[in-house]
């Protein structure tokens, strides 16, 4: 149960973390096409040129802005992942646990159940020899 939640949380921060990789792309594309129409132009003035790198400038100042959400999501989905590992093999550890425990006990009930046989192996041999 507790597995299944980190599983969801996980989820949610894999989510996240993609939501903020496609801003991320969305933004270098948009810088891209920016400085290509850019150079598409034979001749400008330096006022459509100082636009342009403003607005080019402001596409910096947002990916390194995104780029600092990027790496908080990435620390919060790399610790849900841990968490959800850690969990996963106590899981496991118990579960083996548990198996040896029963095994255990599957021993002890075959060694009594071998110690009874051999009682009433060693009685009815005991009644054979006196003729009961």
């Amino acid at each position: 149960m507790e597995e299944d939640l980190q599983q969801k949380k996980v989820q949610i921060a894999e989510v996240d973390y993609l939501k903020v990789v496609a801003k991320q792309r969305q933004l270098f594309d948009e810088r891209k096409t920016s400085i290509d129409d850019l150079k598409k132009y034979k001749v400008f003035n330096s006022r459509t040129y100082m636009i342009s790198m403003n607005y080019v400038s402001e596409i910096n100042r947002r990916i390194e802005a995104n780029n600092k959400t990027l790496r908080e999501k990435e620390k919060v989905l790399n610790k849900e992942k841990s968490f959800l590992i850690s969990i996963s093999m106590d899981r496991m550890m118990l579960e083996k646990l548990k198996e040896k425990q029963m095994e255990d006990y599957r021993k002890q009930e075959d060694m009594k159940e071998q110690k009874l046989m051999d009682e009433m192996g060693i009685r009815n041999y005991n009644n054979s020899l006196t003729g009961y």
